[in-house]
C-alpha cells in the first residue's frame, strides 16, 4: 500500500487531497513510532488500516482534524514549521525540500496535467527529509526526532536566493495586493470568497487573483478611447514580474519604440527563425516568448510558457492590445538574472533543482515585510507630494482577508 512519502523517498509528505480539504501527512511504510508521536502532537490525527486483518501489516497515515475550518488547517500546517525544520545532525548542508505544482484542483493549460507527471525521483540514501505540496502551507522535514522538540517561530524558516528568477515560484502574492491597497489606494471588490478583484480608483484598472482551482492572475484595463485589454497570467510566474508591469500601468505610456523583445536580446535570448512571428527562447531553453498570430490588420498577441522536463510551470497570455510597455516590463524582467528571495522549504520547484542556482542569504521573513512596509510608505509619500488631483486615503495597514504566505 503505497503512499506520496514511499513515492518521493521523504519522511513526511503533507498535501492536500485532490478534490477534497482532507490535509494528508504521509510517512514511509514502516515508519519509527517517534515519527508517527511527533505528528501525533503537532495535532495532526493517526489513522490506520489493516488490509489483510490483524495477520497481516498495519498502515498509519496522519490528517488534519475534519473538524478544523480550511484556515485552521492551515495553521496547523505552518504550525509543524518549526518542530520539522531542525538542523540535520548527520549532514553539514542546508535543509531544502521541493514543491509540486498544486494537486487540489482541475488543471487547465496553465498546469501540467497528470499524464504528463514526471516519474518520482530516485529514493534519496537515508537521512531525515520532509516534502509539502503547494496547498497547505509547506513545512520542512524532520530530522532525528527528539522530545521535546524545541519551539521555533515561522519567521525564523530559512531564505534562500533563487535564480533564474522565472523558476523561483510565485513568491508571496501579497506584496502586491497589499500595495495596492495600502499604497496606491485601490478598491477590493471581491464578491466570492477565494476571489481577489481589486480595482484602481477611476476604474480603468483591474487587477484579480483567482484563487480556486489553477491560482492564475488577471491584468485587465480600459483604454481612455474604450477599448480593453487584459492579461492571463499563472500563479507560479513570481509575483515582482506581476507587480513590475502593474507598476509600468500605473506610469505615464513611454516614448520611443522600444521593441518587446530588446530586453531578452540584449540577455542573449536567441531568436527562433522557425516561429511565424517574433520568437525567442531562454538560454537554458526552458521559456519560449512568442508572437502569436492575429488578423493581418490586428496587433498580434503575446504569450510565453515556461517548461520544465515536459511539465507546463506557468503561461503568460497577453491580448492584442495589451500595450507593448507592459509586456516589456515583463520581458525586462524575464531577462534579468538577479535571483529572487524566497522560503527554502519548497525551493527550488519540483524538478527544476538542475536549472535552479541557490544561494543561502540571511535574509528572512521579517525583512521581507519591512521591505513591503517601506514599498507602501513610499507609495503613499509620493501619492501626497506628488502632481495632479487628490486620490481617496489609502486603506489602512493590515493583512487581507484569506492570507497566504510562501
Amino acid at each position: 500500500m503505497g503512499n506520496r512519502a514511499d513515492d518521493e523517498g521523504t519522511d513526511v509528505e503533507i498535501y492536500r487531497k485532490p478534490l477534497t480539504d482532507t490535509v494528508h501527512a504521509d510517512t514511509p511504510t514502516g515508519a519509527p513510532e517517534q515519527l508517527l508521536a511527533l505528528l501525533d502532537r503537532l495535532g495532526f490525527e493517526r489513522k490506520t488500516v489493516s488490509p489483510a486483518g490483524t495477520a497481516g501489516p498495519t498502515y498509519a497515515w496522519h490528517e488534519a482534524p475534519s473538524h478544523l475550518s480550511e484556515d485552521e488547517k492551515k495553521r496547523l500546517a505552518t504550525r509543524a514549521v518549526p518542530h520539522c525544520s531542525q538542523p540535520d545532525t548527520s549532514s553539514t548542508s542546508p535543509t531544502t525540500s521541493s514543491t509540486k505544482p498544486p494537486t487540489s484542483a482541475p488543471r487547465t493549460n496553465s498546469a501540467p496535467s497528470e499524464r504528463h507527471r514526471p516519474p518520482p525521483r530516485p529514493r534519496q540514501p537515508p537521512g531525515p527529509a520532509v516534502r509539502v505540496a503547494e496547498s497547505p502551507p509547506p513545512s520542512a522535514r524532520p530530522t532525528g526526532v527528539h522530545s521535546p522538540v524545541p519551539q521555533r517561530p515561522p519567521q525564523a524558516v530559512p531564505y534562500v536566493l533563487a535564480a533564474p528568477g522565472y523558476l523561483a515560484g510565485g513568491g508571496d502574492w501579497e506584496h502586491l495586493t497589499e500595495l495596492l491597497l495600502h499604497g496606491h489606494g485601490w478598491r477590493n471588490v471581491s464578491t466570492i470568497d477565494q476571489h481577489t478583484a481589486l480595482a484602481s480608483p477611476d476604474g480603468r484598472l483591474h487587477v484579480i487573483l483567482n484563487r480556486r482551482a489553477d491560482w492564475t492572475w488577471t491584468l485587465h484595463a480600459t483604454t481612455p478611447d474604450g477599448q480593453d485589454w487584459a492579461m492571463l497570467l499563472s500563479a507560479h510566474i513570481p509575483v515582482e514580474y506581476i507587480t513590475a508591469m502593474v507598476n509600468a500601468l500605473l506610469q505615464p505610456p513611454p516614448t520611443g519604440d522600444r521593441a518587446v523583445l530588446d530586453p531578452l536580446r540584449a540577455a542573449g535570448w536567441p531568436e527562433q527563425a522557425t516561429s511565424p512571428g517574433a520568437s525567442a527562447v531562454s538560454p537554458d531553453g526552458l521559456v519560449h516568448f512568442t508572437e502569436e498570430p492575429a488578423h493581418p490588420s490586428a496587433p498580434r498577441p503575446w504569450r510565453a510558457a515556461c517548461t520544465v522536463n515536459g511539465y507546463r510551470w506557468w503561461t503568460a497570455t497577453f491580448s492584442t492590445r495589451t500595450p507593448p510597455g507592459i509586456v516589456t516590463a515583463f520581458t525586462r524582467n524575464l531577462a534579468s538574472d538577479d535571483p529572487l528571495p524566497r522560503m527554502a522549504i519548497g525551493t527550488p520547484l519540483y524538478g527544476c533543482g538542475p536549472y535552479t542556482r541557490l544561494t543561502p542569504t540571511p535574509h528572512t521573513y521579517e525583512d521581507e515585510q519591512a521591505l513591503l512596509k517601506a514599498r507602501i510608505a513610499d507609495v503613499r509619500s509620493r501619492r501626497v507630494t506628488g502632481p495632479g488631483t487628490a486620490t481617496p486615503p489609502p486603506n489602512p495597514i493590515g493583512r487581507t482577508p484569506a492570507t497566504r504566505t510562501r
